[in-house]
Order: C-alpha cells, then sequence, then structure tokens
C-alpha cells in the first residue's frame, strides 16, 4: 500500500474518530442521582462543575446531612435539610439507598413515597441547582424528569411544576399525581440544549409540587468547535510527521 494512499486512509479513521468522540463523550457528564453525596458537602463539587441543595427555590443551602432521614415515611436514605427546621423539617431532599417495597412491603396505603434505590426525591418545595465551576464559560445540555412519589389518598389529586431556569431560558416539566407516577404511571420529561453558562452561572432547578416527588437531572457539557479542530489539526500534525519520516 503506497504512502499517499495510508495517509489518506488514515486521516478518514483520525476524522471519524475525532467526530465520534465529540459526539459520544463530548465533555464532562453529570448526574443528580450518580453525584448525590451527604460527604462531599454542599455545594457539592463534581469536576468542574457543583451540585446544590435548596430549601424553597432558594438560595438557601441545606446545612444539615442525614442518614435515614423521616424513616417513618421514606424508604432507607441519604439527604440534605436545612437547620433552621425545627423538629420534623418537612423540607429535604433525599437519596433512596433501598427500594421503598422493602420497607413497606404491604405497599404505600400509609402515605409512604413510592422510590426505588438510587431515586432522589424530597419533600416540600426544594430546589437543585447545577453550577459551572469550570473557570470559564461553558455550554451544556441538560434532560430532566419530574414525578409524583405518593399513590394514597393525600398525593392524590395534587399537581405542580418542576421549573428549571438559566440565563436567557427556562423549561418547565408540568406533573399531576398519578399521570406522572414513577411506578403507575409514566414521569413528565423535558430537555434543552446549548445552554451557556459563565463561570459561576447556574441551571436551577425548582420543585414546585409541595409534597413527595421525584426527579432526575442530567448535564451533558458540549465540545468547544475550538477543542474539536485543535484535535483534528494536532492529529493531521503527527501524520504529516510520521509520512516524512517514511519516506527518508
Amino acid at each position: 500500500m503506497s504512502s499517499k494512499l495510508t495517509m489518506v486512509l488514515s486521516l478518514v479513521v483520525l476524522v471519524s474518530f475525532v467526530a465520534s468522540s465529540a459526539l459520544a463523550a463530548p465533555g464532562d457528564n453529570w448526574s443528580l442521582a450518580g453525584d448525590f453525596s451527604i460527604t462531599n458537602g454542599n455545594p457539592n463539587q463534581v469536576g468542574d462543575g457543583s451540585w446544590e441543595y435548596h430549601t424553597g427555590a432558594g438560595p438557601m443551602l441545606m446545612d444539615v446531612a442525614d442518614t435515614d432521614w423521616y424513616i417513618a415515611e421514606n424508604p432507607p436514605n441519604i439527604g440534605w435539610h436545612h437547620s433552621t427546621q425545627t423538629g420534623q423539617p418537612w423540607v429535604h431532599v433525599v437519596k433512596a439507598t433501598d427500594d421503598y417495597t422493602n420497607h413497606n412491603p404491604t405497599g404505600c396505603t400509609t402515605g409512604c413515597p413510592q422510590l426505588n434505590a438510587g431515586d432522589v426525591g424530597g419533600h416540600g418545595v426544594y430546589a437543585v441547582y447545577f453550577r459551572n465551576r469550570s473557570g470559564g464559560q461553558a455550554t451544556y445540555n441538560l434532560s430532566a424528569s419530574g414525578y409524583n412519589t405518593r399513590n394514597d389518598e393525600q398525593g392524590m389529586g395534587r399537581a405542580g411544576n418542576l421549573d428549571i431556569a438559566w440565563p436567557g431560558g427556562s423549561l418547565q416539566i408540568h406533573m399531576a399525581d398519578a399521570a406522572n407516577d414513577n411506578i403507575n404511571g409514566t414521569r413528565a420529561t423535558g430537555s434543552a440544549s446549548a445552554i451557556t453558562l459563565a463561570d459561576g452561572q447556574a441551571i436551577k432547578a425548582v420543585m414546585n409540587y409541595g409534597d413527595w416527588s421525584g426527579l432526575t437531572l442530567d448535564v451533558n457539557q458540549v465540545p468547544e468547535p475550538t477543542s474539536v479542530l485543535l484535535m483534528l489539526v494536532g492529529g493531521l500534525g503527527l501524520m504529516w510527521s510520521a509520512g516524512r519520516r517514511s519516506r527518508r
């Protein structure tokens, strides 16, 4: 095989690799459920981004970490609430560490939330922020869902929204009792793309539901075009240098 043909084929492979890399793994990926932590503090720094857990719409960072909080209703969990709440804090956000069916095998007739191991949810109005901590401007795509987690009489008939906002844009996901129930219904979903955040700016997801709810929030950083171009130019330079050496 001639050196020119080899270089052409190598170029095709390189372009395909760069393109697929940019699409399949364009940058950092964050998942509220996967990243949720009570040991990493609040805010919870994960790479070039951070998660924040707030009481109400925020900004009011929850500052008390709990293990198996509100065990009378929750499946086993880890979570956060705010120290200004006395008694049994009604506003909190948790990640379930076991299926609700194992905690309440007879079902949720007494009002337990339908959370499975790994699910993130909470009670009352709470907010989760994702904040850009990259040191510069960055662009993101997001996907989210919200759902009711109660199927008893107290939870039925309720409706509310998962309101997501960022500088220059917003997304509203509407939830309505059993219609958007995690177990018996279908989660209400939404997505947005090309969200640009300066360093320190945030995507703010506010759960305006009022009772037990669950949510997912996944954020993916989009590569800057210059980064992909630099990868391609660098690869071409290496190929050109290797071709020159092979002809000597």
